[in-house]
This record gives C-alpha cells, sequence and structure tokens, in this order.
C-alpha cells in the first residue's frame, strides 16, 4: 500500500474509481496466484526457497507481525483498513501461528483477539501484546500464557490520529535499550500522551521515529521527519535505520535529529536545515507507472514504496548476507537489498542485487523478521490493488499470505533453542545474550528485563568487561534494560578503547535526562524515565571527549546529547563540538550541532554569536548569524553589522554574506533605524573584491536611509548589462523600502521592454503598489507581455479588487481570452470576497463544481471526451502543446519530469497513468488535500489578498510559496488571515479548456516521459 493516495475522496467520486491493477498487470507475468504457485515462481539467489507458511483462509489482509519468545508467529489482520470503523464495528483480530514440526509452514492456528478497529502494530512482551490501534496503543495482558487475554485492553497512550489511515502507528520493534520503538507517517498529525493528557502537554509526531518505555510508561518522539516509514531496524551495534516511501528511501536515525520531510513544516521553526537520506541511490527512475521509465525502474530496484526493514542478522544464511538491509519495493513487486557501510558520523546505503522477485503484480510484502532457526518469515498483504484509498471495497479481503524464506534444505529443525526460552534461567538467559542469532540475542534480553531477578546484575559483570567489544555491547544494553547498569560501567564505557562502547556510554548518559522540549516549547517526551545512572558530575567529561574523541560517531551522540541538557550546561560541550573542524563536511554532525544550540541563540545572543563565528563548522555559523537575525532586537542587528565589517576587513567574503543574509533576516517586515556601526561596516564593505558583497551593501545602505544609494540600485536595475540576477537583487531592494515615484519607475522600464526577462519580476513589483494607474496600464500591455509576463500580469490584477475588475472588463470584452484566467487565478479572484466581482466572474468566465455530485459528473463527462469513441474530435493529443498548458495550468506547483514547481506534490512519480486517478485529483483536489497542503490566505492593509503554502513564520514576516514564486509578507500589514477548507490547487482546472486542450494536457500529464518542442504562445515559443 504505497503513499499514492485517494484519501478522503467522496463516495460519489469513488463509485467511477477503478483499481489501477489493469494499468501495471502487464508489467509482471503473474497477478495473483494460489499460494504455492506464488511461491514457486518467485526467483532468489541460489540456495534459497520460499515455503508458504500460511494463506488464505487461514490468513488474510496481514497488516503487522511479531515473533513471540516460543517461535510463534502473532499477525494482525486488518479487515478494518482504509477505514476505521464505527464503535463495535471493527474486523480486526489477532492470530497466533505455530510450527511444531518444523517443516516451515503452520501446524497450529488460534485467534488471540478479535473485534478489533484499525490495527496498525503489534508487538509481544512483559506478559502480554502492545497493539497499535489509533487512536490508541493497547496492551492486551496475558499473565498466564494461554493465549487468552485476561481481560479489556489497557490503553497506554491516546492520541494517535489516523486522518490517512495508512500513516499511523506502525512497525514495533524492541530496541536494544529496552524500550518499544515504531514509525508514524507524515501526513497523520498526532498528539500523544497518556489517557487524560492535557493537549498542552501532549507530545506531537507527524512524521518520523518514536519509542515507549514497558515498566515506566514513558513516550518520547526520537527522531522528527521522512514521509510514510513503514519500517525500522537496529543493527549489531545498535544503530537504527528506516525505511519510507516516495521521498528517498533510507535514513540512518539518530537520537534527536530532525530529516527530510515529504511535506509539512517541522514543529521546530527554527531547524532551517534537515538531514538528507544516506542512499546513494534509488529505487525508481521517473515515474515507474509509465512504459518507458518502467524498465529502467525495474532494473534499478522497481519503485518508490517501500514497507518493511529487516537488517539480516541470523545465523541460517550465508555470511555475505550478514548486515544487509532487506525492503519490501510494493511496486516491484520484489525484496529490495542494500548495504550499511560506515561513513564519517553515520552511514551511507548503497544498493545490492534485488533479493527476491516475485514476478507477481499482487505480492504486497509489508514486514520481515528472522526468527529462532536464523530464516525469514514475512507477510505479505496479497493485493492487486497497490495505492491507498478510502474505497473499503477496493481491496481483495479474501486474500492474505506469509512466506518463510530458508535457506539450504532440508529445513533446519525449529528448537534450535526456541522453546528453551520459556523454561531458561537466568544464567542462561546472560549466555544466549551474545548468541550469533539476534532473535535469541533479543528475547533473552527482553526476558531478562522482564524477569527483574536480583542475581541479573552480577550475571552480567563477564559481559561488561569482556574482551570482544560486541560482548560489552551487549552486556551494557542488557544492564541498562534491567536496571542493573552502575555508575562504574557507564564510566567505564565512557572510556571504553571501541567506539561503539562509548557511543552507547553516551547515549545512555543521555537518557538519564529527559528529552527537553525544542526551541518552540514543544514536547518531545512526556512520562518518567526507566532508572539509569544520575548524570552526575559527568559533564566535564564529555566535554573532554568532544574535544579529543577520534571517533565522529561518537562526537554525533555528544551532539544528541547536547540536546537534552540545560542550556546553562550546553555552552562548552558544543563550543568543543563545534571547533571539530574536521566535522566539517559531515553528513550529520553539523546539523545535529546546530538543532543543540540553536536554544543558546536567543538566550544569550552575544555569547552565542561568538562562539559560532570561533567556531569551525561554516553550517553551524550560518544559521547562528540567520538566527540573531531572526531576533529582530536592535543589538542583534548591530551584532550582525559587526560581523559583516570584521569579515569584509579580514577579506572573508563567504563570511561577510552569511552576516549580511542574517542581516537581512533581521529587517525582513520591519522598519528598522540604521544599525549602529553601519557607517563604518558600509565602507568597508564597499571596498571588497566580491560584486555580490559590494551590491548588498549598496542596498543595506539604501534600506538604512541612503538615498544615493537608492540611486545607485536604480542604475543596477537600468543596466542592461547586468546579469537579470543581479538587476532583480538591486529591484528587491527598491520594492523593500518603496519611493513615490517607484510605481512610475516600473512601468517606465515595463512599457520600454514588455518582453524582457526582468518584465515579470517588475510587474510583480507594480503589484505591491496600490496604485490606481497600474491596472488599466497593465490592461493596455497584457497582449505585449510574453506568457511569463502574461502569468505575472494576471496574478497581479486578481490580488485587488480594482485589477480584477479591470481583468474581468477586458475578458468581457473580447480582449483577454479566457483560457488565459487559469483555474488558479480564479480562486484567487473569488478569495478577494467581492460578491459583486464573484457573480461577474460567474458570468464572464464560468463557475466550478460545488458538490461531490456535480464533481462526479464532470469526471464521467472528461472521460467521455477522452475516450477513443467520443467522435467530437479526430485530432490526435499534441504532448508538445500539453507540454505548455501544463507550464501554464500546472507547472507553477508542480514539477513532472524534473521540470515545473515544487509548491506541491511532485507528479513525476505519481499515478497518473490510470485516467481515474488523473481526473479525480484534477476535477476534486481538495477531496484528496493532506492537511500540509491547505493554503493560508492573507489579506494586508494595503488591499492586497495573498493564498499559499506557509514556509516560514516570524513575529515579523510570514513567507508564502504562491503559484507565482516565494512572498513575504510583513505581519504587521495582515488585517485577515484563514486557513482555505479547499486546496492549494484550485476547482475547475479544465475549465476555461477546450475538448481538444484538455486532451493535450492529459496525454502530457500520463505520458511516458518529457517532450521537445514549443508551441506558438507557449513559453519560450513566441
Amino acid at each position: 500500500m504505497s503513499p499514492l493516495r485517494f484519501s478522503a475522496v467522496p463516495a460519489a467520486v469513488l463509485a467511477l474509481l477503478t483499481v489501477a491493477a489493469e494499468a501495471t498487470a502487464a508489467d509482471f507475468p503473474y497477478a495473483g496466484l494460489p499460494a504455492e504457485q506464488a511461491a514457486a515462481v518467485m526467483r532468489l539467489p541460489e540456495g534459497f526457497k520460499v515455503v508458504p507458511f500460511a494463506a488464505e483462509p487461514d490468513v488474510t489482509q496481514p497488516i503487522a507481525m511479531a515473533i513471540d519468545h516460543r517461535g510463534r508467529l502473532w499477525v494482525a489482520e486488518g479487515h478494518s483498513y482504509p477505514v476505521k470503523r464505527k464503535p463495535g464495528e471493527g474486523k480486526d483480530r489477532i492470530l497466533i501461528f505455530e510450527d511444531t514440526d518444523g517443516d516451515g509452514r503452520h501446524d497450529t492456528r488460534k485467534v488471540f483477539a478479535d473485534g478489533l478497529n484499525l490495527v496498525s502494530g503489534l508487538e509481544v512482551g512483559f506478559g502480554g501484546v502492545f497493539v497499535g490501534q489509533a487512536p490508541e496503543l493497547l496492551f492486551f495482558a496475558d499473565a498466564d500464557g494461554d493465549d487468552v487475554p485476561d481481560g479489556e485492553p489497557e490503553v497506554l497512550l491516546d492520541g494517535w490520529h489516523y486522518e490517512d489511515t495508512h500513516e499511523t502507528l506502525n512497525s514495533f520493534i524492541w530496541g536494544p535499550d529496552g524500550w518499544l520503538y515504531g514509525c508514524h507517517g507524515v501526513f497523520t498529525h498526532s498528539r500523544v500522551g497518556p489517557p487524560g493528557t492535557p493537549d498542552e502537554q501532549r507530545v506531537p509526531i507527524n512524521a518520523g521515529i518514536w519509542r515507549y518505555h514497558p515498566t515506566s510508561g514513558a513516550f518520547e518522539v526520537f527522531a522528527h521527519g521522512t514521509s510514510n516509514p513503514w519500517g525500522v531496524d537496529f543493527d549489531e551495534h545498535g544503530q537504527s535505520f528506516l525505511t519510507c516511501c516516495v521521498i528517498p528511501h533510507l535514513f540512518h536515525v539518530i537520537p534527536g535529529a530532525r530529516y527530510f520531510r515529504q511535506a509539512g513544516r517541522h514543529f521546530d521553526p527554527h531547524v532551517y536545515e534537515d538531514i538528507p537520506t544516506i542512499a546513494k541511490h534509488r529505487h525508481f527512475v521517473g515515474h515507474q507507472w509509465t512504459e518507458a521509465d518502467k524498465n529502467a525502474s525495474l532494473d534499478t530496484g522497481g519503485g518508490h514504496a517501500h514497507a518493511g526493514a529487516m537488517i539480516y542478522q541470523g545465523d541460517a544464511w550465508p555470511q555475505q548476507y550478514a548486515g544487509a538491509l532487506l525492503m519490501n519495493n510494493i511496486h516491484g513487486a520484489r525484496l529490495n537489498a542494500d548495504s550499511l557501510t560506515p561513513s564519517g558520523s553515520g552511514f551511507v546505503g548503497d544498493r545490492l542485487p534485488d533479493f527476491c522477485l516475485t514476478d507477481d503484480l499482487a505480492s504486497q510484502m509489508l514486514y520481515l523478521r528472522s526468527g529462532p532457526d536464523g530464516n525469514v518469515l514475512v507477510i505479505d498483504w496479497y493485493d492487486t490493488s497497490q495505492c491507498h484509498h478510502t474505497n473499503i471495497e477496493g481491496h481483495q479481503r479474501s486474500n492474505g499470505r506469509i512466506w518463510k524464506i530458508v535457506y539450504d534444505t532440508p529445513l533446519t529443525p525449529r528448537p534450535r533453542g526456541a522453546s528453551a526460552l520459556d523454561r531458561a534461567s537466568t544464567e542462561e538467559l546472560v549466555v544466549l545474550l551474545t548468541h550469533p542469532n539476534v532473535w535469541h540475542r533479543r528475547h533473552a534480553q527482553r526476558a531478562l528485563q522482564e524477569r527483574n531477578d536480583p542475581a541479573t546484575g552480577a550475571l552480567l559483570a563477564p559481559l561488561l568487561g569482556h574482551a570482544n567489544p560486541l560482548t560489552r555491547l551487549r552486556g551494557l544494553w542488557a544492564a541498562a534494560a534491567t536496571a542493573t547498569l552502575t555508575g562504574e560501567h557507564l564510566d567505564a564505557a565512557l572510556t571504553d578503547a571501541d567506539p561503539n562502547v562509548r557511543l552507547w556510554g553516551v547515549r545512555l548518559v543521555a537518557q538519564s535526562r529527559p528529552a527537553l522540549p525544542m526551541s518552540a516549547g514543544v514536547p518531545r517526551a512526556i512520562g518518567d524515565l526507566p532508572p539509569l545512572p544520575a548524570f552526575g558530575d559527568r559533564l566535564e567529561a564529555l566535554v573532554q571527549m568532544a574535544q579529543t574523541d577520534p571517533a565522529a560517531p561518537v562526537r554525533l551522540e555528544l551532539a544528541s546529547l547536547a540536546q537534552r541538557l540545560p542550556l546553562e550546561e550546553r555552552g562548552d560541550l558544543l563550543a568543543a563540538l563545534l571547533a571539530r573542524g574536521e566535522d566539517a563536511g559531515d553528513h550529520n554532525l553539523p546539523l545535529m550541532a546546530w538543532y543543540a544550540f540553536e536554544p543558546l541563540v536567543p538566550a544569550n545572543p552575544e555569547a552565542a554569536l561568538k562562539v559560532a563565528l570561533a567556531g569551525e563548522l561554516p553550517t553551524v555559523r550560518r544559521l547562528t548569524l540567520r538566527r540573531v537575525g531572526e531576533l529582530g532586537t536592535p543589538a542583534s542587528r548591530e551584532a550582525l553589522v559587526t560581523a559583516a565589517a570584521n569579515a569584509a576587513a579580514a577579506g572573508q567574503d563567504d563570511r561577510a554574506l552569511e552576516a549580511l543574509a542574517g542581516l537581512s533576516g533581521a529587517i525582513a517586515g520591519r522598519k528598522v533605524e540604521c544599525p549602529a556601526g553601519w557607517a563604518d561596516a558600509v565602507a568597508a564593505l564597499r571596498t571588497s573584491r566580491n560584486e555580490t558583497v559590494r551590491d548588498q551593501a549598496v542596498g543595506f545602505d539604501y534600506r538604512f536611509g541612503n538615498p544615493a544609494a537608492g540611486e545607485e540600485r536604480r542604475a543596477t536595475v537600468t543596466d542592461a548589462a547586468a546579469s537579470v540576477d543581479r538587476r532583480r537583487a538591486a529591484l528587491a531592494d527598491l520594492l523593500d523600502v518603496p519611493s513615490d515615484d517607484l510605481a512610475i519607475f516600473l512601468r517606465r522600464l515595463i512599457s520600454a521592454e514588455p518582453a524582457a526577462p526582468l518584465t515579470p519580476d517588475l510587474i510583480r513589483g507594480l503589484g505591491r503598489a496600490d496604485s490606481p494607474e497600474n491596472p488599466p496600464f497593465l490592461r493596455q500591455y497584457l497582449p505585449r507581455f510574453d506568457p511569463a509576463g502574461r502569468r505575472a500580469a494576471l496574478s497581479v490584477l486578481v490580488s485587488r479588487p480594482a485589477g480584477a475588475e479591470a481583468l474581468l472588463n477586458a475578458m468581457a470584452e473580447g480582449e483577454v481570452p479566457t483560457a488565459d484566467l487559469t483555474a488558479d487565478l480564479a480562486r484567487q479572484l473569488r478569495n478577494l470576497g467581492d460578491d459583486a466581482l464573484t457573480a461577474r466572474l460567474a458570468e464572464v468566465w464560468g463557475t466550478v463544481a460545488e458538490t461531490d455530485e456535480e464533481r462526479a459528473k464532470l469526471i464521467v463527462q472528461y472521460k467521455r471526451k477522452l475516450s477513443a469513441g467520443d467522435n467530437s474530435s479526430d485530432v490526435t493529443p499534441d504532448r508538445v502543446a500539453g507540454k505548455a498548458l501544463f507550464t501554464k495550468t500546472c507547472g507553477q506547483c508542480h514539477e513532472l519530469f524534473g521540470e515545473g514547481g515544487k509548491v506541491g506534490p511532485g507528479l513525476t512519480g505519481s499515478n497518473r497513468r490510470d485516467l481515474d486517478y488523473l481526473l479525480s485529483n484534477i476535477v476534486a483536489p481538495s477531496s484528496v488535500m493532506a492537511k500540509d497542503y491547505r493554503p493560508t490566505v492573507l489579506l494586508t492593509d494595503g488591499g492586497q489578498v495573498h493564498t499559499g503554502l506557509i514556509q516560514a513564520e516570524t513575529d515579523a514576516a510570514i513567507t508564502l510559496a504562491t503559484a507565482d514564486g516565494e512572498v513575504v509578507v510583513p505581519t504587521a500589514s495582515v488585517l485577515e488571515r484563514m486557513e482555505s477548507d479547499t486546496s492549494m490547487m484550485p476547482d475547475g482546472l479544465l475549465n476555461p479548456l477546450s475538448t481538444q486542450q484538455v486532451r493535450d494536457l492529459v496525454a502530457y500529464l500520463r505520458g511516458d516521459g518529457p517532450v521537445t518542442g514549443v508551441v506558438p504562445g507557449s513559453a519560450g515559443g513566441e
């Protein structure tokens, strides 16, 4: 179930939709087979085979799994998905399967619980079963182990949302520290806490990895970001990795990290930059549903939708697979494999040969784990409907598979210690901590944690002092999980010869402190921490490690730890980390240091800036200057001026530009006085050898009140020999402090060169002035503008009532084709809130479908127009003309084949080959709208209306991503602000288009790849 969504589509629209399988069935030899045959056709490396462990009717719709300490498989069936059912109507259940004779097939099957509702995660332990069922994390107690719940489940946590029912809590796994870990998707906006927790104390999560402690009840977001992760695992050193969908698929998960997001903003507004993927590769090319890209995608891994993550650490497969990460590729119907290679403070993921090719469209493996015999169990949803949608009947409800992937024959007998855990003594469990099979190690540690035997500490002592660093590490984890870790053990770990042990020593020291709120006051954790040795006086030792430790992963863990320290304790540790210049280009360290350092800036700007400027991490220095600027105080502006002047005097142009960038943020949206020291600073900056430094110095000089500098900026704007970017920067300075005659200046330049490259910028600048001369001027020059200029002029006209009236009059009189007014511009005009103009729009341009039934009828009409049987036109669709229409109607916000904007989701990897999918998204965009794509409408005191997605917000300015670019609106100028209940993508997109134009546009959208050539009137074609 990939993240390609029809989420929340109305029933009237859903009735028109068909399963996308027909479009892709030809991509694979099979589209659903009996279990034995499906296993037989799978292709694996030599020596491997797939055994059907279970299949329908014994299992259907398997969505989560866990292997218990007896080697039995627990499976959650997701019959309620994709819709949360009404109370009492849940259809999900939890099953227990057991293979008693070791042939790789189940012999017994039990129903543990039924009547559940939207189950998505499952793990066994602590005398019961942990079950994710949004909005709750439940615990079904079974203290006597009779496979019957002891009573009603306990609600451990609630507040898990399910706006997107396939992005709820999932992929449960026990971590090496004794916490339960899980994943959470980006389009579901949860606020988690124990039942009864006040909203302000709840922990928000809408993408990332979380953890819950089974005995203390503490909950924490381990790391924020990514997309819809549906798999997380830990390697032999306790490092965690996740797999996800749509965005690059692989991330190394660091405590307290913020990762690249598919959509939306981080809770902390001062993250600024997030950590990217570790993958060197992608598993798809372009758009895997198209014929042109399909073969290339199959060659590179199959697709962008991934589920499950297992780092193989069993003892049955050949050594070459040890440490390899396996994940399912849903659209590729296969198991991908990646290598994980240490690099700097983290890892690099690279592609290994695909491990298993099912050749079966129906295969949708969701989760996989190795068992007591070292072989791997996999649950398979088994459904040719690959995309998430909310049509209850859109999935093949009778299917489900559990596979066992085994190496060598005959099959290895099952027992191999599996049943021994039931009766094992504490001594025997400690021995199993060093077992070569991770299943034994993990279950032994969890059993020790559950048992709470006073003898455990003494029994672990030999492991903690063992010559093998892996054994020491496993002893350290077990001691922490069982609350037998001592201060002496922790101090020994901090000075261990092995960097992995030192790293975990730092992490366990950190975990003795709670995860503090982010800088915006957003909670990261709730509940009491489990017992660990007190932090004590170890700060000095940690600072020493930051100064001298040769291992970048240890320094990374120190940066992570710094987020848990009170601000007054962070300074020396972070100063030491910032002094490590060898980490300047590291994948993780500069940003992890920044996330801990940022709160120090508002607490003591002068001290923080001094540390950052003295440090050797340019990323932290640059972001600190930006953060200082956002403080918006006279002192902060003076500090930035001083930093710029000092850099210029030292000939450090890059540092001068960083300081000036911070100064730009400091004055954005604000009316400020000239900062102290500016006269000396501008003199130094004007002598720079760098043209950009000199230009910016002049620009700031104008903003700070020097009219002569304004004349210099005007000269640059009118300098035909200057680059467009240089002229554009000068124009921005003039617009920030508009003079009385600026509109006249701009109209003169526009009329002189109405089709020049700078003209769209000049037009948008003109729109910032509420001049009565602007609407007739733009109406007059519309025919002379090129496509980019026309788009800019139309956007300016519809942003104010007077301009909208002029445009509608021009349309009514035939001066402007109605097709020029795209749906987003019509929506912007309606957002003016003028009833007379809205009525005039309906008269001149038309109306949009207002109800689900009307939209459903439109979809039918457009399908008829696009069908081969429609004789209204025998002209073959023209994809070149379609590209021009895409640029005009869609390309401002959406990227396709590497071209277009990035305001909305990219289209290249969407299911656009499916006509139903395409039309439902075009005709009814608000029906498939995630919260993150809901626009904000701002009315300013100058009478202008802006519609867009908020990208950043400070107390002084709001940055909107609009269809025509980024707009910064001073907060003080906003009279009204509302969140729209409709998508950023407007209804009525196809309204102004002829039947042939609709065909052309749809042909381009559904096509196999980009096209070359231009048509008259298109961008670049006049």
